[in-house]
């Protein structure tokens, strides 16, 4: 049976064996993820970190606000301990889509443009938001093709109403300026 780490406004629930996240441990806590964070979750690694995405909306003297960050956990005996994050990505927008892989990772944001964030995770406990493309429309979904090409599935506004399926291929060989070097809109 899972053990339930609790800290502020979240609960999770893991499977820990020999201070590893067990298998299935990080999926299992994504359904069982109960509080006012919306997480976005890729999980890669060596088992013993989870990296994840997490869109968090609370309310402030303008409104609701939505605030986005990522976080890298470490199984540490019975617990997961944050040991390292980088916030304030995107600030008022949504997380549609993340992917990890390896040390790098890439979150896309949206709110009227497609904001495309490259990450640094190299070093875990301190990750850092590298680049950013803004394209229209969003990606809900990220594929790494190689090391320099990343395609994003997504949606584009076509006038006031309508939205259609884009296809964009961007190039993430300066990974601090990344560019998208083709893009097809289904009809």
């Amino acid at each position: 049976m899972p053990q339930v780490v609790t800290r502020p406004s979240l609960s999770i629930p893991v499977a820990l064996r020999s201070g590893r996240v067990a298998e299935g441990a990080a999926r299992a806590w994504m359904t069982r993820f109960r509080s006012p964070v919306s997480p976005h979750a890729q999980f890669c690694g060596n088992l013993r970190r989870l990296r994840i995405a997490t869109t968090s909306t609370k309310f402030n003297d303008v409104g609701w606000q939505a605030e986005n960050g990522v976080y890298i956990l470490e199984g540490r005996g019975a617990e997961l301990a944050v040991i390292g994050s980088v916030t304030g990505i995107a600030p008022g927008e949504n997380i549609y889509s993340v992917r990890f892989a390896g040390e790098r990772g890439f979150v896309v944001t949206f709110r009227q443009v497609d904001p495309f964030y490259t990450l640094d995770l190299s070093d875990p406990t301190d990750p850092k938001v590298v680049g950013e493309l803004k394209i229209p429309g969003y990606s809900s979904y990220l594929q790494v093709l190689d090391e320099t090409h990343v395609v994003g599935i997504g949606r584009v506004a076509i006038g006031d109403w309508q939205r259609r399926v884009q296809v964009s291929n961007i190039d993430i060989s300066d990974f601090a300026d990344p560019k998208r070097v083709g893009m097809y809109t289904f009809d």
